[in-house]
């Protein structure tokens, strides 16, 4: 993330400053010529009203084909400059922008350990927590009143106990931390994901159409499935009932592509950029059923693919559905 940032902010300092270069450029050419334009001139005059030059008076006399050559070399002149002044500020500037993102880059690897040791240190007070409440319901000492509070109690420490999870293998993944990677069969990641969704294909009476190359990549199985994983989970989840969900797998010029498309209601234009984003949720414009969650899902997905050298790229046009387009590099 911070490798692109650094050279988009590169690329605008040296934008800035080679239009400064530029300028003063195109300035100084212009005084130059308009200065030379002015002693032409000057000289025309002098010798339309009979005033002739003389050897040793006054600057010598400008010949058109010598000013033409005068201002051909100042243009290289000055193109030579601006080359120097674009290779010089390229460095410069790459090691600025490093500088200037070097804070933000630190509070940001901060925040992410910080998230990995909070999430950590959580689920053992969670674990806790559950087991007391469960044992608490088993027992016979607690009215009805009182049960229902601990089974709500019990529901909102089972939630925090999902999103801790959640956000401990988001920064495993961010930090490539567990990660095993060998011999990969892709097709037989998406059977298992397709197979541990089957209960929800079925309720919802949803087609998975298949298209699968026997591919082999170099990578983690369960962090590959997870991903895959979330983004099929989120196809059919947002797709309308008796409705079908594609899924191809092909291997090119050395790159596996997976796409995923349904059929559901799509994204807005404007939320495409953002669904990746951490606790970012888009379900009020791309469903009228309730979805459980916290936005953490295509984060993490996109973690896992990006972990193995991947890409994943959406299209989304509202009422006619979505595609993903997961993006590896073949083994």
């Amino acid at each position: 993330m911070f490798k692109s940032a650094r050279i988009k902010l590169t690329l605008w300092y040296l934008l800035m400053i080679m239009a400064i270069s530029v300028i003063f450029s195109l300035i100084i050419y212009r005084v130059q010529v308009s200065e030379s334009e002015r002693i032409l001139q000057r000289q025309r005059v002098r010798i339309e009203s009979g005033g002739f030059l003389r050897p040793g008076f006054g600057p010598a006399p400008l010949e058109p084909e010598i000013l033409e050559e005068a201002r051909n070399r100042l243009k290289l002149n000055l193109i030579l400059i601006n080359l120097g002044v674009l290779i010089v500020s390229g460095g410069a500037a790459y090691f600025l922008a490093g500088r200037t993102l070097k804070p933000i880059e630190e509070a940001v690897e901060d925040q992410k350990r910080f998230v990995a040791d909070a999430s950590h240190e959580l689920r053992t007070p969670l674990t806790t927590m559950k087991t007391e409440l469960e044992v608490n319901l088993r027992g016979k000492g607690f009215g009805q009143e009182a049960k229902k509070i601990l089974e709500s109690n019990l529901e909102e420490v089972d939630k925090l106990s999902y999103l801790s999870d959640k956000l401990l293998r988001l920064s495993r993944y961010e930090q490539k931390e567990g990660l095993v990677f060998s011999p990969v069969s892709l097709n037989e990641v998406v059977e298992e994901v397709i197979k541990k969704l089957s209960g929800l294909t079925k309720s919802k009476k949803i087609e998975i159409v298949k298209n699968l190359e026997e591919v082999n990549i170099q990578g983690d199985f369960a962090a590959l499935a997870e991903g895959f994983g979330t983004i099929l989970d989120n196809a059919v989840k947002y797709s309308p009932k008796e409705s079908k969900v594609n899924v191809d797998l092909q291997s090119k010029d050395g790159k596996t592509v997976v796409k995923i498309q349904d059929f559901g209601v799509g994204i807005k234009n404007s939320e495409l950029p953002h669904i990746f984003d951490r606790f970012y949720r888009a379900d009020a414009s791309r469903t009228k059923e309730k979805v459980e969650g916290f936005g953490l899902g295509l984060s993490i997905a996109k973690a896992a693919i990006e972990k193995h050298h991947g890409k994943i790229e959406v299209e989304s046009t509202p009422g006619k559905g979505s595609t993903f387009t997961v993006t590896l590099p073949t083994a």
